[in-house]
């Protein structure tokens, strides 16, 4: 029973560790492009012109690690439900 419960907060754990690490992910990436997009506009002076291209990479930049991450998270969950039968 002890054990149940012990994995299952190491479980959450994991769970808390990649949701927070994808919401920074995508926090730098969008906020990163939008910056450096800024910075570009009133170098040039060409206002929202990069401001829209940079928050639209980042957006890309964003859903690809997301996408990334989910699909690594899915990878691990298949290969832990295989070997969970395998006990079986």
């Amino acid at each position: 029973m002890v054990k149940k419960v012990k994995n299952r907060l190491v479980s959450l754990a994991e769970a808390y560790g990649y949701y927070s690490q994808s919401a920074m992910e995508i926090v730098v990436a969008v906020g990163g492009g939008v910056w450096l997009g800024q910075w570009l506009d009133r170098k040039w002076d060409v206002l929202p012109l990069f401001t829209v291209i940079g928050a639209l990479v980042g957006s890309i930049g964003a859903f690809i690690s997301l996408f990334r991450t989910v699909a690594r998270l899915n990878q691990k969950s298949t290969k832990k439900r295989s070997s969970d039968i395998k006990k079986q």
